[in-house]
């Protein structure tokens, strides 16, 4: 990347998925995805499972804008959506409610209502927050940040920020207070006010997971992998329950479409790969349920 660069080149240092965006087509029905992995290709079929059955519904080409990506959260989701200025979707689906799980596990004195406890979020606030550096093309302003946040982390202050990947074991007793209620209903509330501006539908599902029995499963399965990924199992279904209580509370007050997708599939071992990934036999129920949804709101003349 050159000294000076777009501000697209600057979005695309953190968020690659972006380039996505390519394929809106104005002509099509645009379905915009925000999520973590579980609506990636990578982790399941859900974008080619909905893209099918919307174009049965709807008989016209749907056009899947997929900006989900692995260990994102909801801010995450808050950035790219607001990254967003010139086109405009006949569906905004999000999806959120694990990934941020990972962020209770640090002492109450190092939390951080904006997630800046890790470096990540540090970095790209820096970005997504200082619209006048934006503006200039400059990309050395946020190399500086990246070299301090770095020195800062494994210098200066190396217990300030939550490791990137495993959790430290000391701080996994931190993850049974749930910090992350008030920031998830927070960035939610940002994507419903997006949406409502934009005049674009919005449809938001409560997270859906499978919980085996503690037998059911073997030392360095996907399912274990996963849990040491985000702490303790008991912490991580807490922090589930109250992302998805947030999402109910809010859907009381309207102003977006609401699905209960962690009702729907209820747990069901056909449905999952490991915690919250989707089978083949779950990502269809999952598409289904979003159609089906849509089915049941459309005018009577367009659902003959």
């Amino acid at each position: 990347m050159s000294f000076f660069s777009s501000p697209g080149d600057q979005a695309y240092m953190w968020y690659p998925e972006l380039k996505n965006l390519d394929t809106y087509d104005k002509d099509d029905f645009n379905v915009l995805l925000l999520d973590g992995s579980a609506l990636t290709e990578d982790w399941g079929s859900v974008p080619q499972c909905l893209e099918k059955k919307l174009e049965l519904l709807l008989d016209k080409e749907v056009n899947i804008v997929n900006l989900a990506a692995a260990a994102h959260s909801s801010l995450d989701s808050v950035y790219k959506y607001g990254w967003i200025k010139d086109k405009h979707f006949d569906l905004v689906v999000f999806y959120h409610g694990i990934n941020e799980v990972r962020a209770n596990n640090v002492p109450p004195g190092l939390w951080k209502k904006d997630y800046s406890h890790y470096s990540w979020y540090d970095e790209v606030s820096f970005r997504f927050k200082h619209s006048w550096l934006q503006r200039t093309g400059l990309v050395l302003p946020y190399f500086i940040k990246h070299l301090l946040v770095q020195l800062d982390r494994e210098v200066i202050n190396r217990d300030r920020y939550v490791p990137e990947h495993t959790p430290r074991p000391e701080w996994l007793e931190y993850g049974s207070d749930i910090k992350t209620r008030e920031s998830f209903r927070d960035n939610l509330q940002k994507v419903i006010a997006t949406a409502g501006v934009r005049g674009e539908p919005l449809m938001v599902m409560t997270y859906a997971y499978y919980l085996p029995e503690s037998g059911e499963y073997e030392k360095g399965s996907s399912f274990e992998k996963f849990i040491e990924v985000w702490g303790d199992l008991k912490n991580i279904i807490l922090g589930i329950k109250t992302h998805n209580q947030v999402v109910r509370e809010l859907a009381a007050h309207g102003g977006f479409m609401f699905l209960d997708q962690q009702e729907m599939i209820d747990n069901n071992k056909i449905y999952f790969s490991d915690i919250c990934h989707f089978s083949r036999k779950g990502s269809e129920f999952f598409a289904e349920n979003i159609v089906n949804y849509i089915k049941g709101v459309m005018p009577e003349k367009e659902n003959k």
